[in-house]
């Protein structure tokens, strides 16, 4: 959708918009790491049975 459609929509301007965008583009790169699987370092014996199902 054009930016200037979702500012006509929500009642900000083109710069608000366009700055939302942008927050949340930061904020999916700030926490992409948040989504990944765990890195052992090591087994660990008490979740192996768990991994494997």
């Amino acid at each position: 959708m054009p930016i200037a459609g979702i500012a006509t929509a929500t009642g900000l301007t083109d710069e608000e918009v366009q700055r939302v965008f942008r927050d949340i583009d930061q904020k999916r790169k700030t926490t992409e790491y948040l989504h990944l699987p765990p890195e052992l370092a090591a087994d660990v014996p008490e979740i192996a049975r768990a991994l494997m199902t």
